[in-house]
């Protein structure tokens, strides 16, 4: 009777040892996984404010781009601004010496356009002494007269342009009168009142001629007379 008191006394003391084991390592395990909890909770929490970090980053790095593209626009536009004054000054220096050098090159061009009507009345005058008799030393005066006058006229710049014969050119003529003529194709100068000159590579007169009309001409005459005839 004695052993089998021993024997559960001692069946019980095995039991209790193993609930406390079965205890011990219930507590273990909840433990252990709320210890895997928490370094879940913070592993989530890191990688939660890793990625808060990155999209901070993110927007501040996008906030600088936009900065510098705005920076960069208005670098730009300001180099196109200060381009366009550069060339603007440049046109202005350009166009200063310009006026600069035609103001010197063409200075006597006033002056010189007196002299012009001077020029027209020796060359009338020398026309009619032409036709005259026993006037020899008042031509030869006259036609030195004009000799010097004309020389300082050359070597001051001043061409006399021949018209005569030419084609008609706006650039050089004035017409003052059409002629119908067998001795010119039309649109030619036929003869002048006054003729062109130049200062230098500028026309300053232009000729006062007459020119033929577009029935001129040898082949346009003769049938004009023709029809004329036919008419009559």
């Amino acid at each position: 009777m004695s052993k089998n008191k021993q024997n559960k006394e001692n069946i019980k003391e095995t039991s209790t040892e193993m609930h406390i084991e079965n205890e011990i390592t219930d507590t273990a395990g909840e433990t252990a996984a709320s210890d895997v909890n928490t370094e879940a909770q913070a592993a989530a929490s890191d990688e939660t404010e890793a990625q808060t970090e990155q999209e901070q980053n993110l927007s501040e790095k996008d906030e600088v781009i936009s900065r510098l593209k705005r920076e960069n626009q208005e670098l730009k536009e300001k180099q196109d601004l200060l381009i366009r004054n550069v060339a603007e000054l440049e046109n202005i220096r350009r166009r200063n010496e310009k006026e600069k050098s035609d103001f010197f090159r063409y200075e006597g061009e006033s002056i010189i356009r007196r002299l012009l009507p001077v020029i027209d009345d020796f060359e009338r005058s020398l026309t009619e002494i032409e036709k005259a008799k026993e006037v020899d030393s008042v031509k030869k005066g006259i036609q030195l007269i004009h000799q010097k006058l004309t020389k300082v006229l050359e070597e001051s710049g001043v061409q006399k342009i021949d018209s005569v014969g030419k084609e008609f050119n706006v650039d050089l003529h004035d017409a003052l009168m059409h002629q119908n003529t067998p001795d010119y194709p039309p649109h030619t100068v036929v003869s002048e009142f006054a003729p062109a000159y130049m200062f230098k590579d500028k026309v300053i007169r232009h000729a006062q001629v007459v020119v033929s009309d577009e029935n001129s001409g040898a082949q346009n005459s003769e049938e004009s007379v023709a029809g004329g005839e036919e008419n009559n």
